[in-house]
C-alpha cells in the first residue's frame, strides 16, 4: 500500500472519531439535562467519630449467600418508581428531610441492556407512542426560577464529572489515531536511568494486567502493567551497585515506563546517585523523540524527595514541583482515608497496613494511579465494625489536587449481604469517590447488585450536607458481557468463562473500568471451532454507551498457535474493539507477533460494512522474554 493510501485512511479514522465522539457528546449531554422541577434533595450529612480499626477475621471466603435480604428502605421509592411513566424518568418531589437516600431500581435497564449485548441481532418491540401537542411558552420568572430548581436535581460537581468526559472522549480519539500501530507487548522497552545511574531489567517481566487502547484517565491507555527485578548499572565501570523489585507499568507505542519500588534488600538504600532507591520509590520517564522528562518521588524520614527533569538533547533542566506521587505508599496511609457513607457507615481498611498492592499506572508527574487488592470493614457512626468483604480498589491523585478512590466488591462471607444501610455489600458492588481539595468535599457514587435491580445512587457531599443527584447516568455493577468478538471475518472469539476481576478503575458515574482474566473459544469462517486460550482483558463502558474491550493473549490452550486463517492468536497478541453504543459503528484492532515482525491490522466498523484504515508488517529487532501471571482460567 502506497504512502497516501495509508495517510488518507489514517486521516479518515481521525474525521471519523472526532465527528463521532461530537455526536455521541452532544445526545448523552442533552438526556443528562434535568427536565424537571422537583427540588433540590438535600440532607443532613451524618456526624461520624474516629473509627477503630481492629480488624474482624474474616469467615471462609465465599461468594454472597444464597439469600440476599431485601433492604428495608426499598420500599420507601416504590411510589415514586411505579409513578414513572416516561422514559426520561421524570423525578418526582420528594421530601428533602428523608434519612435514607433515593434510589434507583435499574432492573428493566439492566435487562435489556444485556439483551442487546447477548442478543443484538433480536429487534425489540417498539414502544407505545405517546401523543405531545406544541405550545409556545413566553418566557417568564416563574419558568426560569422552575428551570433552575431542575438544573438542580444533579449536582455541580456531578455536572462537571460529567463533562469532562467530553475531555476524555477526544482525547482517547487522539490516542487511537496516533497510537494506531501500537506493537506487541513482548516488543523490547526503552531503558531507563536514575541520577545517572542505568535501571536494567535482571528479570523476565511478568504481566498481570493491562489497559486497552480507548482508555480514558486516571487509567492510561495502551499500558501494560506487571513486576520484574532491576540491576542499577555503574556507567562507569558498567558493573551492578544494587537492585531492587519494582512494579512496572509501560506504554505500547509510546516511551513511558513507571516503577514502583517494592522490594530493595535493605542494602545501600538512599535517594543519591548510585544508591537503592527505597521502598515505595516511584520513578518515571517519558520521551517524545529526543524531549521528555524523568520525575522521581522517593520516600525519606524527613519527607519525600522529589525530582523533576526536562530532558532534551541539549541537556538536562531540573525544574521545582511539588507533586508528591508516592506520597502514603511507604507508610501505607495512601488508602487508609475512610469512605463516608451517607447512611451512617463507612469503609475503610480492616487492617491499616494490609493491602497488598498489585499494579501501577498513570502518567507521573501529572497524576498517579495504585491498585491494590485487601480487605475491607463495614464501620457504624461509632467506629465499631459490623462486617466486611474482599475487593479490589485503586488510589488516584493529580497535580491539580484531586485525588479519588474506587472499590470493587470481590468476596465476601456470605452473612447480612444485602443494599442496606450497615449490611455486607454483594459481590459486585462499586464505589468511587471523587474528592475536590479536601476530605470534606466530594462526589460519592455506588453500584449494588440487587435480585430486584440494582440500586444505584450518585451523590455530592459537602459540610453538612447531601445532594442526591436524579441522574445516575451509569450502572458500573452490570454484569461483563458475554458476546462475541468478531475480529475478522475468519476470526471470533467467544468468552467460556466469567471475567475474573484483578482490578477496577474509571470514575463513575463518568466511566467505569475493568482488568481481569478469562478464556475464550477460537471459530473460524464456518464456525468451526479451532482453538482457546487465555487471556488478560480490559473493558470500559461511559456515559455515553461507548464500550471497549481489549484481550491480550497469554496462554494458548488448545489449537496451533499462528497468524494464519484457522490459527489461534500467538502468545503477545492484543486486539481492541470499540463499539460506539448500538449504532453499529466503532473500530477494530490488533496487533500479533510473528517471530521478528509485528502484524498489525485497523479498520472502522459500520452497518454497511468495514472501512480499512491501518495494514502494516513492523521489523522487531529486540523481543523481551515475558510471562503472564494469569494462564488458567
Amino acid at each position: 500500500m502506497n504512502a497516501s493510501r495509508v495517510i488518507g485512511r489514517v486521516g479518515a479514522l481521525a474525521v471519523f472519531f472526532g465527528v463521532g465522539a461530537a455526536a455521541v457528546t452532544v445526545c448523552p449531554l442533552a438526556s443528562a439535562a434535568p427536565d424537571s422541577s422537583a427540588s433540590d434533595s438535600v440532607h443532613a450529612a451524618p456526624t461520624e467519630t474516629s473509627r477503630k480499626v481492629a480488624a474482624r477475621p474474616l469467615r471462609d471466603r465465599v461468594k454472597d449467600g444464597a439469600e440476599t435480604p431485601k433492604p428495608r428502605h426499598r420500599d420507601l421509592v416504590a411510589t415514586r418508581r411505579a409513578a414513572r411513566q416516561t422514559p426520561d424518568d421524570d423525578p418526582t418531589t420528594e421530601d428533602p428531610t428523608g434519612a435514607a437516600p433515593r434510589m434507583r431500581k435499574l432492573a428493566a435497564v439492566r435487562e435489556s441492556r444485556r439483551a442487546v449485548r447477548e442478543n443484538p441481532s433480536d429487534t425489540a418491540s417498539p414502544e407505545a407512542k405517546t401523543e405531545h401537542s406544541t405550545v409556545t411558552v413566553a418566557p417568564s420568572p416563574l419558568l426560569k426560577r422552575a428551570e433552575m430548581r431542575a438544573a438542580h436535581d444533579v449536582p455541580p460537581g456531578v455536572v462537571s464529572l460529567a463533562l469532562t468526559s467530553v475531555l476524555e472522549v477526544g482525547f482517547a480519539a487522539v490516542v487511537s489515531v496516533l497510537n494506531i500501530g501500537m506493537p506487541s507487548p513482548t516488543a523490547a522497552p526503552p531503558r531507563l536511568k536514575l541520577n545517572g545511574y542505568s535501571l536494567v531489567p535482571d528479570s523476565p517481566e511478568e504481566i498481570g494486567s493491562f489497559y486497552g487502547r480507548w482508555t480514558y484517565l486516571p487509567g492510561a491507555p495502551s499500558l501494560v502493567q506487571g513486576q520484574q527485578k532491576f540491576d542499577i548499572i555503574d556507567p562507569r565501570t558498567k558493573a551492578s551497585v544494587g537492585e531492587f523489585d519494582a512494579l512496572i507499568g509501560r506504554g505500547l507505542g509510546y516511551n513511558y515506563t513507571s516503577l514502583l519500588v517494592t522490594d530493595n534488600g535493605g542494602g545501600n538504600v538512599g535517594t543519591g546517585p548510585g544508591q537503592v532507591p527505597p521502598v515505595g520509590s516511584l520513578i518515571a520517564t517519558f520521551k517524545v523523540g529526543p524531549v521528555g522528562w524523568a520525575y522521581s518521588s522517593m520516600p525519606t524520614a524527613s519527607g519525600d524527595v522529589i525530582s523533576f527533569t526536562i530532558v532534551t538533547p541539549f541537556g538536562s533542566i531540573p525544574l521545582p514541583l511539588t507533586f508528591d506521587g508516592a506520597a502514603g505508599i511507604a507508610d501505607h496511609t495512601f488508602d487508609n482515608r475512610p469512605v463516608k457513607l451517607t447512611n451512617g457507615y463507612s469503609i475503610a481498611p480492616a487492617d491499616p497496613d494490609g493491602e497488598i498492592i498489585t499494579a501501577t499506572s498513570g502518567i507521573q508527574p501529572l497524576f498517579t494511579s495504585i491498585q491494590g487488592r485487601q480487605v475491607f470493614g463495614i464501620y457504624d457512626s461509632t467506629g465499631a465494625q459490623v462486617g466486611s468483604f474482599e475487593g479490589v480498589f485503586t488510589t488516584t491523585s493529580d497535580i491539580l489536587g484531586t485525588y479519588t478512590q474506587a472499590i470493587l466488591v470481590t468476596a465476601n462471607d456470605g452473612v447480612n449481604v444485602g443494599t442496606g444501610a450497615g449490611q455486607i455489600p454483594p459481590v459486585g458492588s462499586v464505589y468511587n469517590v471523587v474528592y475536590a481539595g479536601s476530605d470534606d468535599n466530594y462526589v460519592l457514587y455506588q453500584s449494588l447488585p440487587s435480585p430486584t435491580g440494582d440500586v444505584v445512587i450518585v451523590e455530592q457531599v459537602g459540610p453538612g450536607t447531601v445532594q442526591t443527584s436524579t441522574k445516575t447516568f451509569i450502572d458500573a455493577s452490570l454484569p461483563q458481557s458475554t458476546q462475541p468478538l468478531r475480529v475478522t471475518r475468519s476470526l471470533t472469539l467467544v468468552p467460556v468463562s466469567a471475567l475474573a476481576p484483578v482490578g477496577v478503575n474509571g470514575l463513575p458515574p463518568r466511566e467505569v473500568q475493568y482488568q481481569g482474566y478469562q478464556r475464550f473459544d477460537v471459530y473460524d469462517a464456518g464456525g468451526n471451532r479451532v482453538g482457546s486460550f487465555d487471556a488478560d482483558v480490559a473493558t470500559q463502558s461511559d456515559l455515553y454507551g461507548i464500550h471497549s474491550e481489549a484481550v491480550l493473549v497469554t496462554n494458548v490452550v488448545d489449537g496451533y498457535a499462528g497468524t494464519g486463517r484457522g490459527e489461534i492468536p500467538p502468545v503477545g497478541s492484543v486486539f481492541n474493539v470499540v463499539s460506539l453504543g448500538d449504532s453499529g459503528f466503532g473500530s477494530v484492532q490488533f496487533v500479533m507477533p510473528d517471530g521478528k515482525v509485528d502484524i498489525k491490522r485497523s479498520w472502522i466498523t459500520t452497518p454497511l460494512g468495514n472501512i480499512p484504515v491501518f495494514r502494516a508488517r513492523t521489523w522487531v529487532p529486540d523481543r523481551i522474554d515475558v510471562s503472564f501471571a494469569h494462564t488458567t482460567v
